[in-house]
Formats: structure tokens, C-alpha cells, sequence
């Protein structure tokens, strides 16, 4: 009898904790905290672009990504609704698209580091699938999208 019950207080204790783990993990993200990050990309003919880019995860994630090279600039967004999320993961559905790119952009595809340079990205309908990895303390999030191939670190 005692080691019947012994077992019931064990497994009892480990579906506790369990669930502890499941309710209280904190998630790699923060809901509605918008992040950026800015970059000076190197094109291969010399000339410099300064990329701007901004995300911020709600129930809708939206990001978006200025470029600058000169007098030209481009700016393009996406908006997906949130189809699947946990505290590492997001799956989001892209329900719109704007982009102002010009063609002195145009060279831009070619850099891989480019988010926007890909058909994919502007693609309305398309599914994406975030994965975040943990950073030490809450001031940046670092997450590879599978579709891109690519790993983004952004600042808080």
C-alpha cells in the first residue's frame, strides 16, 4: 500500500511540474514589444544600402524593412495573422503586402541577407514559420525562418 502510494506522489509531483513548465516558460518574444535592427549592406558594385528593420508580434505580426541608399529609399511591410504560436515557435499566414521598392533596388536580390529581396516574402497567402532561440535577458530576439533560410538578431 505505501508503495502505492509512493508512486502516486511521484508522478503526481512530475505532472505538476510539468505543467508549471508548460504554463509558466517564458516565451523568446514579447507580445506587442517592437523590435529593430539596422544594417549597412555592401552591394558587389561598391555602393552601400542602409537597411531598417521593424517587427512586432501581437495577434498579427507585422514587420517591416526600410532601405536607404542615397537619395532612393523602399519601404516594405507585412502583415500575417498568427495561426500557431508557443513560447520558441510561430506560424503566421501573410494577409498583406505594400512595397514601394524602385528599380535601383533591383540589385538587391541578389544579397541574401535581404529579407525583401525574395519573391516569397510579398507573397499574400503564403505561410511562415518563425523559430526563436533563447537570448539572455529580454533586449533582443534572434529566429530563423525556415522559408528564408535565415537567421535575424533584432533589438528592443
Amino acid at each position: 500500500m505505501i508503495a502505492k502510494s509512493k508512486h502516486a506522489w511521484i508522478l503526481g509531483g512530475m505532472a505538476l511540474v510539468a505543467t508549471a513548465w508548460f504554463v509558466l516558460e517564458r516565451p523568446e518574444y514579447m507580445k506587442g514589444v517592437s523590435y529593430h535592427a539596422t544594417n549597412n549592406i555592401v552591394l558587389d558594385n561598391g555602393s552601400e544600402v542602409l537597411a531598417e528593420a521593424r517587427l512586432i508580434v501581437g495577434d498579427t505580426l507585422n514587420f517591416s524593412l526600410l532601405d536607404k541608399s542615397g537619395a532612393n529609399e523602399s519601404l516594405a511591410s507585412v502583415a500575417a495573422k498568427v495561426e500557431e504560436e508557443n513560447s520558441h515557435r510561430l506560424t503566421v499566414k501573410i494577409e498583406k503586402t505594400s512595397s514601394s521598392s524602385t528599380s535601383s533596388f533591383a540589385e538587391l536580390s541578389s544579397v541574401p541577407d535581404v529579407l525583401f529581396g525574395r519573391e516569397y516574402a510579398l507573397a499574400e497567402g503564403a505561410t511562415l514559420h518563425f523559430e526563436f532561440f533563447p537570448v539572455p535577458g529580454n533586449k533582443a530576439i534572434c529566429y530563423y525562418t525556415k522559408e528564408y533560410d535565415q537567421v535575424l538578431c533584432l533589438n528592443r
